[in-house]
């Protein structure tokens, strides 16, 4: 019989000789560039700015202040009444400005030049989770030709691929490094020092990403304290993960006088998503929900950036409690948009053969999101330890990435950074035996 067959002979011993397949990753990473690459060249938004500085969500503007030495300084009329501008200090998290601002040193203020580098840039990460994956695959004896085709649907998703390309929306930046996370999780099967220093610092990036991914950071790293068998090292890697919220709420402080893990429109987010037109104008594009900013802040003077947040939380906060039958089925429209809906609320102009192709992407979408979730379901079922750990920790990170849009409101945009955290948990559940996987340890 052979060794891997054996019940006597550890997997682990019997799978040493299976190399890792190095050319099934080159292969993936040789089409995904030429996705991204072909993605590039969809006509889009960005075709019309002819400057860095002009991409919208304040990102544009923000980027400007970091290379006059300002901060993230943006003051402006359109989230205020107008006439009364209000200076932004601390509005946006620091990673799209700061990788754009780098940018324009490099190439100068040159979109067409720049976009391209932060798209290929944001897919390092997600290469290396694949990698991981493949070889996490083969290390068990499943078909890593068929993870590799997993692997690679996603980027066959339109709507996936014009996020991989976005300049000015954080889920541009955000979609390659919540797979290296996922994947560092489910992969590795003897985490040490490397693999905690790996751990914390993709952590710490998706947060400085998108500051709603506070509560998937927390998730993800309960996960990595159960990965970990040593109290030290569970102490470092609470430590280092710490550190950038941390070191963003002192900047906070600094720069605007308010330490806060957030930003200063997250309340503005809370109360679009509640009030009590929320559901005449949703689900709609974020094109035409950003339009009616203005009708919120009517007859309102805000001092400065957290008055102008306060109210807002606290408006919506007030809305959200009163109404609770409003609220709950906002609740339901939100969670359609984020784990049912195939539509992208676009205002594009697609032909009707692009419109069928987009569709047909999300139609994909879905049923990888599902596939995944059922498979998740079915490990946690299953008597097998570690499947079951990484199938808690699967449904885990879902509940913590939606929560924020379903308190708020989420876009197809937000939805679609899901596709390839359910394409890995797709690609690992081939693999035919639990021996090996990442073992969870008592806190």
């Amino acid at each position: 019989m052979s060794a891997k067959g054996d019940p006597l002979v550890p997997p682990s011993q019997g799978e040493k000789h299976r190399p890792f397949p190095l050319k099934a990753l080159i292969a993936l990473i040789a089409v995904s560039a030429l996705l991204v690459a072909g993605a590039l060249r969809i006509p889009s938004h960005q075709r019309k700015f002819t400057s860095i500085f002009q991409l919208g969500y304040l990102v544009g503007p923000a980027t400007e202040s970091l290379l006059h030495h300002q901060g993230l300084l943006v003051c402006t009329e359109r989230m205020g009444t107008p006439g009364n501008p209000i200076c932004f200090k601390a509005a946006r998290m620091p990673m799209a400005s700061t990788v754009l601002a780098a940018g324009v040193r490099l190439f100068g203020d040159r979109p067409a030049i720049i976009e391209p580098a932060k798209a290929f840039l944001s897919m390092v990460p997600l290469w290396i989770a694949m990698g991981l994956v493949l070889g996490a695959v083969r290390r068990h004896g499943g078909p890593v030709g068929i993870a590799a085709f997993v692997l690679i649907l996603p980027l066959l998703i339109v709507n996936y691929l014009i996020v991989i390309t976005g300049m000015e929306i954080e889920e541009g930046y955000l979609f390659g490094l919540i797979p290296l996370a996922l994947a560092l999780l489910s992969c590795i099967p003897d985490p040490g020092p490397g693999w905690l220093i790996a751990a914390a610092a993709t952590l710490d990036l998706v947060y400085i990403a998108k500051s709603s991914m506070l509560l998937v950071v927390f998730a993800l790293l309960i996960a990595c304290l159960l990965r970990l068998p040593k109290l030290r090292h569970r102490a470092a890697i609470c430590l280092l993960v710490g550190l950038a919220p941390l070191s963003w709420g002192v900047h906070q402080y600094r720069a605007s006088g308010r330490f806060s893990l957030g930003t200063s429109v997250d309340g503005m987010n809370l109360h679009v998503g509640n009030n009590d037109q929320f559901q005449n104008r949703y689900p709609i594009s974020n094109a035409y929900l950003d339009t009616t900013d203005a009708s919120l802040n009517e007859g309102h003077y805000f001092t400065d950036e957290w008055s102008f947040n306060d109210y807002h939380m606290a408006a919506g906060r007030h809305f959200a409690l009163s109404h609770p039958s409003y609220t709950l089925r906002s609740i339901e429209k939100k969670m359609f948009v984020m784990l049912v809906s195939t539509n992208g609320y676009t205002v594009t102009p697609m032909s009707r053969a692009a419109a069928l192709v987009a569709t047909m992407g999300l139609v994909l979408f879905r049923l990888l999101l599902w596939s995944s979730l059922v498979l998740a379901f079915v490990a946690i079922a299953s008597k097998r330890r570690p499947g079951r750990f990484f199938g808690f920790t699967y449904l885990a990170f879902v509940a913590a990435y939606c929560a924020p849009y379903i308190v708020g409101f989420g876009f197809t945009r937000h939805a679609i950074v899901l596709a390839y955290p359910s394409a890995i948990f797709c690609a690992l559940s081939l693999r035919p035996s639990a021996s090996g996987d990442p073992e969870p340890q008592r806190l």
